[in-house]
């Protein structure tokens, strides 16, 4: 995606049709990020709509000779974050977390899991993951934020963030070598 800089100077601006044409442009892969820690369109609407206004309020801020889609990435997942910080289920699963297997992490390799799961499969999958597994596999898989970035983003020790990840392998290579063994299409999960 390449955004203008003429464009976003009118952004900046308040020109509603540069806006517009700039969500066209930011659409399809903010609401690919928002539907990673979404199970539904609505949420996933409403997180894109908040992402997307911050966005537009801190163009001035963007630094026009970097990236502008990494930028804005940035922007949509710590508003993502921001949000879920803040609703109950958060804070009802981090104070859950048994500290005593922290120590006792084992990591999962799934090179033995081939081309047989579509990533529409995956996502699924991702979805069902508990609330917390959900957004640490999403930040450090696919944002390809780092142990320690995780910890300072959602306030948690770097230990905690590292456990999460370890059990959101564990349950997804169970639930992928599920599919595998069953089928796609037969699994009811």
């Amino acid at each position: 995606m390449h955004v203008d800089s003429k464009l976003i100077k009118r952004c900046i601006k308040n020109d509603e049709r540069a806006q517009n044409q700039l969500f066209k442009l930011c659409f399809p892969m903010l609401m690919g990020i928002c539907m990673r820690y979404h199970n539904n369109k609505n949420d996933a609407l409403n997180s894109l709509n908040k992402g997307f206004y911050r966005i537009l309020t801190k163009l001035d801020q963007h630094d026009q000779t970097k990236n502008f889609e990494g930028w804005a990435k940035r922007v949509m997942v710590t508003t993502l974050l921001n949000e879920l910080k803040q609703s109950k289920k958060w804070n009802e699963h981090i104070s859950t977390v048994d500290f005593d297997f922290l120590n006792s992490q084992s990591s999962l390799e799934f090179d033995h899991i081939n081309e047989q799961i579509d990533s529409d499969a995956i996502l699924d999958l991702i979805h069902k993951l508990p609330e917390k597994e959900k957004e640490i596999i999403n930040l450090y898989a696919i944002d390809g934020y780092n142990h320690k970035e995780i910890s300072k983003l959602l306030d948690i020790p770097e230990g905690t963030s590292k456990w999460l990840l370890s059990n959101a392998r564990k349950r997804l290579a169970q639930k992928m070598s599920n599919l595998i063994r069953t089928g796609v299409n037969s699994i009811l999960l």
